[in-house]
């Protein structure tokens, strides 16, 4: 198996990720992660993320406020 599928099947497990994107630039993947607290967060990323073979580094970053965020496409701008 290559380390990409497994990531990717451990990614479907772990029922903190809500989101995962494959990126281009200085990062591979871009995981947005629901969590209770930091508390929460600290164990995902030590206990689940950082023990997985096929990571090497990860980088935080943290919502301070949410802007905008919606699903919906503006397909009437689109022509």
């Amino acid at each position: 198996r290559m380390p990409v599928d497994e990531f990717s099947r451990a990614v479907q497990a772990w029922p903190e990720v809500v989101a995962c994107y494959a990126m281009t630039g200085d990062m591979d993947y871009l995981l947005r992660v629901q969590v209770e607290d930091l508390e929460h967060f600290s164990r995902f990323v030590l206990d689940r993320l950082l023990q997985h073979p096929g990571v090497i580094d990860v980088k935080s970053n943290f919502v301070l406020e949410r802007i905008k965020d919606t699903t919906a496409l503006p397909l009437g701008h689109l022509r």
